[in-house]
């Protein structure tokens, strides 16, 4: 089967099972906070939340007001696309909150029992939420994504979801294929690391 990620106007697809390959689908969450990478560090990195963060002034007031509009535009229901990917043949879905898209994939392919392999550059983000992310140290693999839908399709089934999702709002692209296996790793080498509290967890407490 396959999987997408959906926000209220974005999508993204793509697991694929292996010759059980699916599709998987990755949308910028409004609350996702951040790129498949860093562009200094790797997926995972946990870099020291200081005791003193970056203020807001060091934050472009574009993007904070972006961001501030975010529970709006692009929004947080995955109602819509949700409904709009089961009309298409979903098999699965799951949205990341806590956890963020790490702890989201990891949990999809534990109930599916599949392996999951992810292409970073595919995986769409929320462009003001990867910048705060990122300004505050955060992983952005592991910062909630309220917001996103993972939808797993059958493989022959998969890209013609894509295509309408995509056609329908919801930018959607293919960004895994699942196999045989467990766990989850990146396509560039190494496993995902799974983010067992949201990284916002991690810096209010500092």
């Amino acid at each position: 089967s396959s999987i997408a990620r959906a926000a209220a106007r974005r999508t993204s697809a793509g697991i694929s099972r292996g010759e059980r390959a699916a599709s998987a689908a990755s949308a910028a969450a409004p609350s996702t906070g951040a790129g498949p990478t860093w562009r200094t560090a790797s997926p995972g990195d946990r870099p020291p939340v200081g005791t003193n963060p970056p203020s807001s002034r060091e934050i472009p007031a574009d993007v904070l007001r972006a961001a501030a509009r975010a529970i709006e535009d692009p929004g947080i229901s995955i109602v819509a696309p949700a409904l709009r990917a089961a009309e298409l043949g979903a098999r699965a879905m799951h949205d990341p909150t806590e956890g963020g898209l790490s702890a989201g994939l990891h949990e999809l392919a534990e109930a599916s029992g599949v392996a999951l392999v992810v292409d970073e550059a595919a995986v769409q983000w929320f462009e003001p939420g990867r910048r705060i992310s990122r300004a505050l140290g955060l992983d952005p693999w592991g910062v909630l994504a309220s917001g996103a839908l993972l939808a797993g399709f059958p493989p022959e089934a998969a890209e013609d979801a894509r295509r309408r999702l995509d056609a329908d709002g919801y930018a959607a692209t293919r960004i895994a294929r699942a196999e045989a296996g467990r766990g989850v790793r990146l396509a560039g080498g190494g496993e995902l690391v799974r983010h067992e509290r949201d990284e916002l967890s991690r810096l209010a407490e500092g």
